[in-house]
């Protein structure tokens, strides 16, 4: 596999670069998310829908405790400029492949927890209370410390914008995942059969990153002002990126105690649909948009307007019309795909759709993020976890469970308006009453929408 991925041609200018690392995680996101769903939809015919919700709490748990401890290592290295040194990537490695124990001491910790609550203390169909819960959230512990021991070569191809090799790879390492879930359910017609699978992924990922990528060998490697670096733009990053757990997975952590773990299954499968359009903008916005406008900003800052301006004329269109397909198709979706006892999440992902429209501000946050202000940018994640765990209750307790999925989705728009105020001085005045418009228009159209459902 080494000597094909060393006959992939390079490019050197960083819009050609950009164009490249664009169009193969393009490529990669759309391969990956069909491989999920194609798999989601077999697993759905193999399993029943609680063994879904069972592992999304899981994963729910996971994330809180990998954003607790996330410094940015990463962001780090993209942005610093002496990011693509040996001696950087290797410190950083140290400390990744620390966080990540603790990270797995943590989850570790969460699962042994829940196993010594006392019976009763949740509903008795909520998925809380299903008896195999604290074995999978003990189990996935594994998925973290695997992560940590994946070679910081990955974030050097990444600061690089050569991104072809981490693609193919990531694509080999899905192709293996699909098999082994369906051999194991056929085997173990159980949540366990999802869990072989993710972490069969995890491992070929991070065994990946060493055998195929380009970058210096990982060993043990320490330098006290790298580390004081690296703490220092990662500090404000820990608070934001626990309370970013908090804003993006409160929905699940909330919904997974109040409905029956069927329906909160069904609820997942509909989440599985819009994550595919979060994933797919994410992976855009950390591996070429951040390390681009990162470039940029040490050699032209004055050239970053332009840039973003280009950028977010895609940004759009993707997130319009991720919110047209979701709000319009999502039920004939769902009812085409999925037998009769999933049709209900159609309906759930139409209510699901207006994160799109939200979404289309995370590249402004990830500009403030690449200015440095990682200060603001946790207190960007604070405004939206405070907003979600106070309308999701409210939209609950008022509307049902509708009401809680509009909540969800359309608390984070909360922050925009200081994320707009943070990203003026970069944009400039014209730019930001142009988002601010598109933002107004957003909440008045959705407003009027599902008056008419």
């Amino acid at each position: 596999m080494k000597r094909i991925l060393d006959l992939i041609p390079q490019k050197s200018s960083l819009g050609a670069r950009a164009m490249s690392a664009g169009g193969w995680h393009l490529a990669m996101t759309i391969v990956q998310r069909l491989f999920s769903l194609i798999s989601n939809l077999i697993m759905t015919r193999l399993l029943m829908p609680e063994a879904f919700g069972m592992l999304a709490l899981a994963a729910a748990v996971m994330t809180a405790v990998t954003l607790f401890t996330d410094i940015g290592i990463n962001r780090s290295i993209m942005r610093e400029i002496d990011g693509a040194d040996d001696r950087f990537l290797r410190v950083a490695w140290v400390v990744k492949v620390l966080r990540g124990i603790v990270i797995g001491a943590g989850i570790l910790a969460a699962g042994i927890g829940l196993w010594l609550l006392p019976e009763g203390l949740f509903p008795p169909d909520s998925v809380y209370a299903q008896p195999e819960m604290p074995g999978v959230i003990a189990m996935i512990a594994i998925s973290p410390i695997l992560d940590g021991l994946a070679s910081t070569s990955r974030e050097l191809v990444m600061r690089r914008l050569e991104n072809r090799r981490l693609v193919l790879l990531r694509i080999v390492a899905q192709l293996c995942v699909i098999p082994t879930m369906i051999g194991a359910a056929q085997i173990s017609p159980t949540v366990w059969a999802l869990m072989a699978g993710m972490l069969l992924g995890n491992l070929l990922n991070c065994v990946f990153t060493h055998l195929f990528l380009p970058g210096p060998r990982m060993r043990f490697e320490w330098d006290g002002e790298i580390a004081a670096r690296l703490w220092q733009f990662g500090k404000w990053l820990l608070l934001s990126s626990a309370l970013t757990f908090v804003a993006l997975n409160a929905d699940k952590l909330i919904l997974g105690g109040l409905l029956e773990a069927t329906l909160f299954g069904i609820y997942v499968i509909a989440q599985i649909w819009v994550e595919s359009g979060r994933v797919l903008l994410n992976q855009l916005n950390s591996y070429v948009t951040f390390p681009v406008v990162a470039e940029v900003m040490r050699s032209r800052p004055d050239e970053v307007a332009r840039l973003y301006r280009k950028v977010q004329t895609a940004v759009d269109f993707f997130c319009f019309s991720g919110f047209l397909v979701a709000f319009l198709l999502g039920p004939w979706l769902i009812d085409t795909l999925y037998t009769e006892e999933y049709h209900e999440a159609g309906r759930y992902l139409q209510l699901l759709s207006p994160v799109f429209l939200i979404m289309r501000y995370d590249s402004l946050g990830n500009l403030v993020l690449n200015s440095g202000d990682s200060r603001a940018v946790m207190l960007i994640s604070a405004q939206r976890a405070a907003a979600i765990c106070v309308f999701l209750p409210l939209g609950y307790r008022f509307f049902g469970i509708e009401g809680a999925i509009l909540a969800a989705v359309t608390s984070p728009g909360l922050a925009v308006p200081y994320i707009l105020s943070k990203t003026r001085h970069i944009l400039g005045q014209r730019q930001t009453v142009f988002d601010a418009a598109i933002f107004g228009l957003s909440l008045v159209a959705l407003g009027a929408i599902f008056a008419l459902l």
